[in-house]
């Protein structure tokens, strides 16, 4: 028997990192939106807890900005080292630097952030207006460093849609790899290899997602 989902029920499919040892480094972050929504990405290594903090906004004009602490797995007092990030963070490879998406409504642009491990050493890698934006699907780092994959509203002939790019860790340089019809797209994610990347999107002639 089909279970049917509750129209009010958020719709989540967390993407998480590769990990098998017994200690990881945890990155999570949670979105303020209509919904909720969570995922989280794992290193191999550390014995440190990155969870978020979500404070509220100060008036009705002002966007809900997502905070992210680190804690120690066994136990202790958060340590704040990120403010205002809109989207999941995910760590490199080499586990030294994190990069997310951060949403600026002054300039209205969307940004890719690259950090340390901490949250300091803070680098602006990418931006994008925000009618082409980077989505809230957060970003994912290349096996190898040198690149990453996020998912991006790109306008073409008349219309916006949601496609996929890579930007070069390095330069920001970026590329429009697809050329879907997708309405909406979430995170990507990397193959072990490298060589292909995996999104989660949604298109015209996509099924409901409150079909039985």
């Amino acid at each position: 028997m089909k279970k049917s989902r509750s129209r009010s029920a958020p719709f989540e499919l967390p993407i998480t990192g590769i990990a098998s040892q017994p200690e990881t480094t945890v990155i999570e972050i949670c979105i303020i939106a209509s919904y909720s929504s969570a995922t989280s990405a794992r290193s191999t290594t550390g014995n440190a807890a990155f969870t978020p903090i979500i404070g509220g906004c100060p008036s009705s004009s002002r966007r809900a900005v997502s905070t992210l602490y680190k804690v120690s797995v066994p136990g202790g007092a958060a340590r704040k080292i990120l403010h205002d990030i809109d989207s999941p963070a995910a760590i490199s490879p080499d586990e030294s630097r994190l990069a997310f998406i951060r949403r600026n409504s002054e300039s209205k642009e969307t940004a890719l952030i690259l950090t340390d491990i901490e949250g300091k050493n803070e680098r602006t890698l990418a931006v994008r207006p925000s009618e082409s934006g980077f989505t809230n699907g957060g970003v994912s780092w290349s096996p190898d460093g040198k690149l990453l994959s996020a998912t991006v509203f790109q306008p073409e002939n008349n219309r916006t849609s949601a496609q996929i790019a890579v930007v070069n860790a390095e330069s920001g340089e970026q590329k429009i790899i697809s050329h879907e019809n997708w309405i909406s797209a979430g995170q990507t994610v990397w193959l072990k290899d490298g060589s292909g990347i995996l999104a989660v999107a949604y298109g015209a002639k996509s099924p409901s997602l409150n079909d039985e």
